[in-house]
């Protein structure tokens, strides 16, 4: 399936525009064997159909594994856990924004084989890496190779109040571009920790695009405040279409 995905394209695998030419030739066809005026009535509805909207995907890879609950995260945003489609090494969740565009979001369960990793990310638009404090460690292969490939990305801690972002960050070695947020896996709203983040994503895949650096901080706080202010979907949708007009 993450082989026929990109970073911003069409979900329809077939225009309805080439079903349609089959339509009318297979009308014309029968043209001799029915009234005309009646074949002229049907491809006049036919041609009133309003055109159903083009879906665009946009891919996110989300890193940290299993025990940083990868799948809890992909799936946050859907209402319907059952969304979650999950295999012995993969976890997907489709997340349709509206009828024009969906997010499609892939989290590897285990260790990424190293001739792996570049089919895994080539797809998506950037990386999202959840870290829980207590398994440190299962983070630092994902950092590791999006550092050295420059793949935008987004840290996710799994909120722990003993201690601060600075010290994170520091144990982490991020650079300051790098945005670093929280979420609560098993908190009230932790959607919200998800829809921030992939904001970030966004944004920074943008700066990257345009060959510029943000300021983490001010991107954080930005995407705090649109969140407060906007329903979760309309400003998801708003980076979204902004990125997707940068890669067409």
């Amino acid at each position: 399936m993450t082989e026929n995905m990109y970073r911003f394209g069409s979900a329809d695998a077939v225009p309805r525009a080439l079903t349609r030419i089959e339509d009318v030739l297979s009308q014309l066809d029968r043209v001799d064997d029915e009234p005309c005026s009646e074949v002229l009535d049907r491809l006049r509805r036919w041609m009133d159909e309003p055109e159903p909207p083009t879906t665009s995907v946009a891919s996110i890879f989300v890193a940290g594994g299993a025990r940083a609950q990868a799948r809890e995260f992909i799936g946050s945003l859907n209402e319907d856990d059952r969304a979650v489609v999950t295999s012995q090494q993969m976890a997907y969740c489709p997340y349709r924004i509206d009828d024009g565009l969906v997010i499609f979001q892939y989290a590897p369960l285990g260790t990424i084989p190293d001739d792996e990793w570049d089919r895994c990310i080539q797809q998506s638009i950037g990386a999202v890496v959840l870290v829980d404090l207590s398994y440190a460690e299962d983070s630092h292969p994902s950092l590791t190779y999006l550092e050295q490939h420059g793949v935008p990305y987004v840290v996710a801690v799994s909120w722990d109040p003993r201690y601060t972002v600075r010290e994170i960050r520091e144990a982490f070695d991020l650079p300051e571009e790098v945005p670093l947020t929280f979420w609560k896996p098993f908190g009230r709203r932790p959607e919200l920790g998800v829809a921030k983040a992939y904001m970030l994503l966004t944004k920074l895949a943008l700066a990257q695009k345009a060959d510029a650096k943000t300021a983490s901080a001010d991107g954080a706080q930005e995407a705090d405040e649109l969140l407060d202010t906007g329903d979760l979907n309309e400003q998801l949708a708003a980076c979204m279409v902004q990125l997707q007009l940068e890669y067409q």
